[in-house]
């Protein structure tokens, strides 16, 4: 039997990790480990979904924006930062789902309710917050590869 917290081998009749002292079998940590999951989910349909707006956006203003002067140089800037955040957003999903750095995850979820849909990436945030300890642990061995 594998330790589902640091992928060590042990006996099957082991009621403890001999490496960590994780108890083996414990369904909680198991489902504890789909939260980093969830949050880059959620970053990334946020990000994807304000991507959907921005573009809507972009297309109307840029054939309003030739009457409006101005105000179309404005909107550049905007639309570049914008799609920055939103790919910072994309980018810590993914780091989220891979569990490969807390840093970035975060980083992406606050992109995430900023840029993206705010209470999508809201709900991201929280769950990256929660799910701190999935990223210290390695991945267990089916998933490594």
């Amino acid at each position: 039997m594998f330790c589902a917290r640091c992928g060590k081998g042990n006996e099957d009749s082991s009621a403890f990790c001999s490496s960590c002292g994780t108890k083996l079998g414990d369904v909680q940590l198991g489902k504890k480990r789909q939260l980093s999951r969830i949050a880059g989910i959620l970053d990334i349909v946020s990000a994807g979904l304000a991507l959907a707006v921005v573009l809507v956006w972009a297309i109307i203003w840029f054939r309003v924006g030739d009457a409006i002067g101005l105000w179309y140089a404005l909107f550049v800037p905007f639309l570049v930062i914008w799609l920055v955040g939103i790919a910072v957003a994309i980018v810590g999903g993914i780091h989220a789902l891979r569990r490969s750095s807390w840093n970035w995850a975060i980083v992406g979820a606050v992109a995430a309710t900023a840029m993206g849909i705010w209470f999508i990436g809201m709900a991201a945030l929280v769950l990256t917050a929660l799910a701190r300890d999935e990223f210290r642990q390695p991945l267990p061995l089916s998933q490594n590869s």
